[in-house]
């Protein structure tokens, strides 16, 4: 994952010199994610979770994480245990995001 703390920076500054390209993303994604629900995988800088009001991403970045409003973060240089965690945080997340969504029932 060394690239992607090496890079953190450079990525997230991406986003504001090509601002046309971002915002034109962030259009086209509009149609098809709800604001407000969900997580993130690979939240990277929070950068795609912000404009939809998505409060929850993992990432296996720790510099990227920094950068985002919100973030969890596996201390840990091995990527299989990161992988593993982020897997059980996911399904903790979509357990908690389908009991709020779901209190009335199907």
């Amino acid at each position: 994952m060394d690239a992607f703390d090496k890079y953190a920076e450079e990525y997230d500054r991406w986003f504001d010199e090509n601002e046309i390209i971002y915002k034109s993303e962030i259009e086209a994604l509009k149609r098809h994610i709800p604001r407000g629900k969900g997580l993130e995988i690979g939240v990277g800088t929070g950068r795609f979770a912000k404009p939809f009001n998505i409060k929850i991403g993992v990432d296996v970045s720790e510099e990227m994480a920094k950068i985002a409003d919100l973030s969890l973060i596996v201390p840990s240089n091995s990527t299989p245990r990161i992988q593993e965690s982020h897997i059980l945080i996911g399904h903790i997340i979509c357990d908690i995001i389908e009991k709020e969504l779901f209190a009335d029932g199907i």
